[in-house]
């Protein structure tokens, strides 16, 4: 891959799966960098997998069991609310 290959807004949106609004709010914000090419906009790759690539990693916990999930639901305290005397 050469160093300055360039995408067009088209192929950034699909490479990282963003919007075309998205795109231009990051060019906006100088999060990667474009050049003209004419009237094409044309992103840098370099600039664009740098700024992807230093995205924090999502933590995603394992989903609970639907028994696990039963379990709590039956042990947790219940607030019965109006109705309780007084």
């Amino acid at each position: 891959m050469p160093e300055n290959e360039l995408l067009s807004i088209k192929d950034t949106c699909i490479r990282y799966n963003v919007s075309r609004s998205q795109v231009y709010k990051d060019l906006g914000l100088g999060k990667y960098v474009a050049v003209k090419d004419g009237r094409r906009t044309k992103i840098v790759r370099a600039s664009a997998d740098a700024h992807y690539g230093s995205l924090p990693r999502a933590e995603i916990k394992a989903p609970q069991s639907a028994a696990t999930a039963v379990e709590a639901a039956v042990s947790a305290p219940r607030d019965l609310g109006a109705g309780s005397g007084g």
